[in-house]
């Protein structure tokens, strides 16, 4: 039988690993249900025409971004985009282990999300365009990105170093509230012993920091010992980034 084909993107170095923290949500649920699957690595400049060549759907929602990852073509070549969607694609399709979605939960962990990562995307892209995003595609890697925040990251860059972290502790705090108040004993996922797509989402926000240099990684998991227990007990899902 055919392997699921996920599309990721591409980094400076070979063999390309992924940094995304989009992509990193559909790759721990794949390993957590140990789905077998390939990569096709794309950049900014071949990722619309390679996800148009497999009739991708187009994202109707961003006036920026027309295609998206991550992105999978299943066995009988339907293609699915979204990492949510795709979530309840892989749970309708293997249905063991369960990814327990709950889509309130799962908004309330995007939005903890969101809340830290927008202040560390200053000191965070800088280095993804300098250090892991092809030089060839740079360009076309920043232009829609600087137009969805309306700066350069030139003057993104400026608002980062202590500033950024310390705008961060806000989403910390959401977050450090987010894996106390759902749990049902002394587990380190939100709800206790019981792993959830939420806690991927979390996961994901840390292991892209990572990706974009450890020192990063040290000072956000280092904010509370629920993060580092977090990341721990999802070290398994991590493994294969390729």
């Amino acid at each position: 039988m055919t392997n699921i084909v996920l599309y990721d993107l591409a980094q400076r170095t070979e063999p390309s690993r992924c940094w995304s923290f989009n992509v990193w949500k559909t790759r721990m649920a794949l390993n957590y249900k140990k789905i077998p699957f390939t990569t096709v690595w794309v950049d900014s400049n071949t990722l619309a025409p390679t996800l148009k060549s497999i009739s991708a759907p187009t994202n109707p929602s961003s006036q920026v971004f027309e295609y998206t990852i991550p992105t999978i073509k299943l066995p009988d070549c339907s293609v699915v985009t979204d990492s949510s969607v795709i979530a309840l694609k892989l749970e309708a399709l293997h249905p063991s282990p369960c990814l327990h979605l709950d889509p309130e939960l799962q908004a309330e962990a995007e939005a903890v999300v969101l809340k830290m990562l927008m202040t560390l995307l200053a000191i965070y892209v800088p280095r993804v365009v300098r250090n892991i995003v092809n030089e060839s595609a740079v360009t076309a890697f920043a232009a829609p990105r600087e137009k969805l925040l309306g700066v350069t990251f030139e003057e993104l860059e400026k608002k980062g170093g202590p500033q950024a972290w310390e705008a961060a502790e806000d989403g910390f705090d959401a977050m450090k509230q987010l894996l106390t108040v759902q749990k049902v004993d002394k587990g380190p996922f939100i709800k206790g012993s019981q792993v959830c797509y939420a806690d991927f989402i979390l996961v994901a926000a840390f292991e892209s920091l990572h990706r974009g240099g450890e020192d990063m990684f040290e000072i956000a998991v280092g904010r509370d010992q629920a993060f580092r227990d977090l990341y721990n007990a999802s070290s398994a899902w991590l493994q294969n980034d390729q």
